[in-house]
């Protein structure tokens, strides 16, 4: 889907694909490789450059604590880099305690997000409860169909979320 949605994901982004589903440390190791924090910093800086409007989307994988090597957690990385972060996490049973704690997480690193979107079908109590805990603008991904670049552009247009964000 990722490939589909980005055109030229291949040709033009500096990555690598893990063929183990683990924390980035782990399919690295499993690869005969290693995630170099300096590698990954240097990747994003080139692109964040050679983006017009200096933005990118960066979904890391696994979560905000999963390894990225033996001694770097990706929030240890997302601290020093302190980039602008939006938080992404479901709608349904579980998000509670899962946003909350990720949040917390992040404010220990002294970071806060730019916005929350929820995915996944309407959960109006736990939107409600978290638009009342988390200090940041909360959006409700609906289910898009299709899904395709347009289609997520015009939501984050018409949701407001691009303006929250510029």
């Amino acid at each position: 889907t990722l490939r589909r949605l980005v055109p030229g994901l291949d040709a033009d982004e500096p990555h690598t694909w893990f063929p183990l589903p683990a924390s980035p440390h782990e399919a690295a190791a499993a690869a005969g490789s290693a995630i170099e924090p300096a590698a990954l910093d240097a990747a994003l800086d080139a692109q964040l450059v050679a983006r017009p409007t200096g933005r990118l989307v960066v979904e890391p994988a696994g979560g905000l604590h999963v390894p990225l090597t033996n001694e770097v957690l990706t929030s240890d990385w997302l601290a020093q880099r302190r980039e602008p972060l939006v938080l992404v996490a479901r709608s349904g049973l579980g998000t509670l305690n899962h946003t909350l704690l990720t949040v917390e997480a992040l404010a220990a690193r002294g970071l806060k997000p730019e916005a929350l979107i929820l995915v996944g079908p309407p959960h109006p109590s736990n939107a409600a409860t978290l638009r009342g805990r988390v200090a940041c603008p909360l959006f409700e991904l609906p289910h898009l169909a299709p899904l395709s670049s347009e289609t997520v552009r015009s939501w984050a247009l018409a949701s407001g979320l691009a303006q929250a964000l510029a």
